[in-house]
């Protein structure tokens, strides 16, 4: 049982008729070591639920998987699977799940705390640049000039929430938990519900 085959699934899904979007959640989405018999437990969101897709659906997916066929509205009526893709769940394909509950939008964020204390001095400044962009200044024809240049914050049009803490749309933590990866720094995910849009 591999993070590879919930993968692989949902990329020979992704164009199905009707589905929104390809969830993992569950053990393995959580990152917890899980015995190789167990199953990986998907939820399958469709705009409109046809029979002969879902059947292609199950017939892809094997006995290896625990699928979840649900519309937007029958996900509202099943908070544990709620739950789940809220606190653990990983957006494979598709967009992230948008929920109206009581006529107040709730979408998926991650809310980014990043440590770069152990990191050295120069290593830190590239990593800030490479978040934050910054600015660079050069000579033409005699002339001082400044050319601003953006960095990931901006491009992912994440929210800078206090020092080493980012709010950004699910769908986009990845690009920033890799840049921090490739720095080497600390960080930690916290998946919440909010009504704003990122």
């Amino acid at each position: 049982m591999s993070f590879e085959s919930a993968v692989e699934l949902s990329e020979n899904i992704k164009n199905f008729p009707g589905i929104q979007s390809v969830v993992l959640f569950g053990p393995l989405a959580s990152g917890e070591k899980v015995p190789k018999d167990s199953k990986i437990d998907m939820a399958i969101i469709y705009s409109k639920k046809d029979r002969e897709i879902m059947k292609w659906v199950r017939y892809l997916a094997t006995d290896r998987f625990r699928l979840h066929h649900l519309t937007p509205d029958e996900l509202k009526d099943n908070p544990e699977i709620i739950n789940a893709l809220s606190g653990e769940g990983i957006l494979l394909q598709g967009n992230p799940v948008v929920l109206a509950l009581d006529d107040l939008e709730l979408k998926s964020q991650m809310l980014i705390s990043y440590d770069t204390t152990d990191l050295k001095q120069n290593e830190r400044s590239k990593l800030n640049r490479a978040l934050f962009g910054g600015v660079s200044t050069y000579l033409q024809k005699g002339v001082r000039k400044k050319k601003y240049y953006s960095g990931l914050v901006e491009k992912l049009h994440a929210k800078r929430i206090g020092k080493g803490v980012l709010l950004i749309n699910s769908q986009n933590a990845g690009q920033i938990t890799k840049t921090l990866a490739g720095f080497k720094a600390k960080w930690k995910e916290i998946p919440i519900w909010t009504q704003e849009n990122i």
